[in-house]
């Protein structure tokens, strides 16, 4: 679907488990050569394709793939686009563990299904960092924004001439589960985002774009919808310090119940109680 000139969003549609089916958004930069944000699941390459096809384009045309975090449904056909297009790989410095060995990912974060969606590899040609400025023709520059706090580098970009920042998973969907590793860094990344004025489109991976007067709505909702989470596990941390009857009453309180067979957001919920 076009988003607005020069910027298109694929839909990778794929199943966790055969109960558990989940989407990504995936973006495609069209300038004087094509650039990815987010690569989608193992086999996605073949939905960008299509896509492209109906551009008049190719996977070759493509020159740059910008991961924004390590996850499965955003790395897994980066290797072979960059196989099939020779393009550039770009990606947190602070990932890149996890991106270039996915079994030690696959051990440090075993989810089901896990190299159905992720199967090979992939060596990134750029490190990035925060505030780092790519340069990817005249008018696009896309500037770095440190994201962590869904994982532990998480990275989103700003297309610094049209105002259009591109958020990954930093963003949690308010109705949708959330996921995030530190309670606190998601909460400092929410405020980063909400002070980024003039932002034309917001285009995250797991729910529609929005266009500039919904977007600092949204990252409220957000905001709130993670204080929500955190307040009620530290009301329940004075009642019990069983982990597991923490989670369960934080999903019943909050109707949440739906996630309750979730590991990652019972990881989530269960790292709130680190906080102070």
């Amino acid at each position: 679907m076009k988003i607005c000139d020069n910027v298109h969003q694929v839909r990778i549609d794929f199943n966790v488990t055969e109960d558990i089916k989940r989407y990504v958004y995936i973006y495609i930069i069209e300038g004087k050569h094509l650039y990815l944000i987010d690569s989608g699941v193992s086999g996605s390459e073949r939905i960008i394709e299509d896509y492209l096809h109906d551009m008049n384009k190719n996977i070759r045309n493509i020159k740059g793939v910008f991961l924004t975090h390590s996850h499965p449904d955003h790395i897994g056909s980066a290797g072979k686009i960059k196989t099939i297009s020779k393009s550039n790989i770009y990606a947190p410095y602070d990932e890149k563990d996890w991106i270039e060995d996915i079994h030690k990912q696959f051990k440090e974060r075993p989810i089901p299904n896990f190299y159905g969606l992720l199967n090979e590899s992939v060596k990134i040609d750029e490190y990035l960092k925060k505030d780092d400025i790519i340069t990817l023709q005249e008018d696009i520059h896309l500037r770095v924004i440190d994201t962590s706090g869904h994982s532990k580098g998480s990275l989103s970009y700003l297309w610094m001439e049209r105002n259009i920042l591109f958020t990954g998973d930093a963003v949690p969907a308010t109705g949708d589960i959330s996921i995030f590793v530190d309670f606190k860094k998601s909460m400092d990344t929410l405020e980063r985002l909400k002070s980024i004025d003039d932002i034309n489109f917001c285009l995250p991976a797991w729910d529609r774009a929005y266009k500039k007067n919904e977007y600092k709505n949204v990252i409220n909702s957000s905001i709130r919808l993670l204080n929500k989470i955190n307040n009620e596990v530290r009301c329940l941390k004075g009642k019990t310090n069983d982990k597991d009857e923490i989670f369960e009453n934080v999903c019943d309180n909050l109707n949440m119940s739906s996630f309750k067979n979730n590991p990652l957001f019972k990881k989530s919920v269960l790292s709130c109680m680190n906080e102070e």
